[in-house]
């Protein structure tokens, strides 16, 4: 599939996630109040799934948007992803995070223990979504 594609897909999903002109993403809120307003919220943001080439995958694909739409949340929620090399897991979370609001998503991935540990105490990971591609935990 090509690049053009899979950005014409998202914008797509991206564009479908407005629930009506001007209101929030789905993905902007945590607390619940846009959810409860739509009966068929589960079924769209599965529609978002398979729009983006996330056929078969919708379970996990949940998973990690339950994740990232906590973090708003008191308490989020943390996932941690585990597989084989080459079973998809940094595709699947880099595509189901393409649907959260620009900005929310902060790669640690590089970054020093040092360079982590002020964002921490400085406060710019409050409410974002942290995401590690492959780094070791420990």
């Amino acid at each position: 599939m090509s690049r053009a594609t899979n950005t014409q897909r998202l914008d797509a999903a991206r564009e479908r996630m407005k629930i009506e002109p001007g209101a929030k993403r789905r993905a902007a809120t945590s607390e619940g109040h846009e959810y409860k307003r739509d009966s068929k919220l589960v079924e769209r943001i599965r529609e978002d799934f398979r729009e983006i080439g996330l056929s078969g995958r919708e379970r996990e694909a949940m998973a990690v948007y339950y994740s990232a739409t906590s973090r708003r949340r008191k308490i989020p929620l943390s996932i941690v992803i585990y597989g084989p090399t080459g079973a998809g897991k940094a595709d699947l979370v880099r595509r189901v995070l393409g649907l959260m609001p620009p900005g929310e998503v902060i790669d640690v991935t590089r970054l020093s223990r040092r360079e982590l540990a002020r964002m921490v105490d400085s406060g710019a990971l409050d409410h974002k979504i942290a995401v590690s591609y492959g780094r070791d935990i420990g």
